[in-house]
């Protein structure tokens, strides 16, 4: 979040605040020319540019998914897979379970309260009798 919010004729939406707000200096001899061989800078969008699904999964979990594990070549994806049918049959093949796992019940909230509130309130279990023999050990 902004630490500084202008308004009037400072803010960003005033139709006066070119009268107001002194031109940017002209470019410094610091930065680069670009030449007519040099690359052309990009224009600024507001876009996102694409990523391949691959570039994804390496950034995301930092899976190698074009690189083969065991000759470090080049992999090509050769089929995708969306039909329940047809994945059912590959995770079989497998020897996978092909149905979700059942889903847990919920869990009872957590048991806040102190012993002594509890001891108050009636709801811890007395304390053990006192008629033990002195030989015998906890």
């Amino acid at each position: 979040m902004h630490q500084v919010r202008y308004s009037g004729v400072l803010g960003s939406a005033s139709k006066l605040r070119p009268l107001v707000v002194p031109p940017l200096p002209p470019a410094s001899p610091e930065q680069p020319v670009h030449t007519k061989h040099s690359a052309k800078p990009k224009p600024p969008t507001h876009r996102s540019r694409y990523r391949p699904w691959a570039e994804l999964l390496k950034r995301t979990f930092a899976i190698e998914v074009e690189t083969c594990p065991k000759c470090s070549g080049r992999m090509r994806l050769i089929a995708l897979v969306t039909k329940p049918s047809s994945v059912a049959r590959f995770l079989r093949h497998l020897g996978e379970p092909t149905e979700a796992p059942p889903i847990a019940p919920a869990r009872d909230p957590p048991y806040f309260r102190t012993r002594a509130v509890r001891r108050a309130l009636g709801e811890l279990d007395p304390p053990p009798s006192e008629d033990r023999t002195q030989g015998e050990l906890f």
